[in-house]
Parts: structure tokens; sequence; C-alpha cells
């Protein structure tokens, strides 16, 4: 029964944001509640938060939880999933160990290639 007012939930919103469905349903009433714009979505906007926080309700547990991200500022929604997922992680402490290390080759006349010549990641901060 309630994959029945899923369906019938999905069917209404796919007409309205026009997204073909993959099989995945739960994802796309979230995707649409997330990327509707426009006109439309704000015509629809109660709709789509009362089918969000309804799957909400009905599927956040424990060992599958969702997490809400406040995406009005999409550089710090990005960092803070970042951060959020990294925190996720179990981390074991890793404190360095002192090392004893020999000293460093001496430079004997080669020359390193051009930066231009790489692939180097922009440093953006």
């Amino acid at each position: 029964m309630r994959l029945e007012r899923i369906d019938t939930l999905l069917h209404h919103l796919r007409g309205l944001a026009g997204w073909r469905t993959d099989g995945h349903g739960l994802a796309i009433v979230v995707g649409i509640f997330a990327r509707a714009t426009g006109e439309e979505a704000r015509k629809h906007w109660v709709e789509y938060s009362r089918a969000k926080d309804r799957m909400l309700e009905h599927t956040d547990r424990n060992k599958t939880p969702w997490h809400i991200v406040d995406a009005d500022n999409k550089k710090r929604a990005r960092l803070n999933c970042i951060a959020h997922l990294l925190r996720q992680v179990p981390y074991k402490d890793l404190s360095p160990v002192e090392l004893d290390l020999p000293p460093r080759q001496p430079n004997t006349g080669y020359k390193r290639p051009k930066k231009s010549s790489q692939r180097w990641i922009p440093q953006i901060y």
C-alpha cells in the first residue's frame, strides 16, 4: 500500500518536473524537491515539502539515516557535506612517529621539467 502511494506521488511529481525515473522512487522525490525551480516549483512548494517530510518521517532510521543540507549557499553546502562525510569515517589516531631520516641526496645538476609541462592541481585556497 505504501509503495502505491509513493508511485502515485511520483507520477504526479514526474509530470511537474519532466523527469524520467530509473526505479529509485524515493531518490526521485528528493531530487525533484531539491531541483525544482521557477514558477512551477513555487506553485507546488508546500506539496514538495509535505512529500519530502513524509518520506523522511517514514524512511529515516538509525541504520539508514537521511541528512539534510542547507543549500542556500552552494559552496558552503558542498564543504559542509564533505566535512560531514569525513566525520562519519572512524579514524584511528595516526599521530606521526619521530623518524630518523638520512640526509637528502645532493643535487648533482638534475633539472626538473617546467611546471607548465605537467598537470598541476589548481591552488584555489
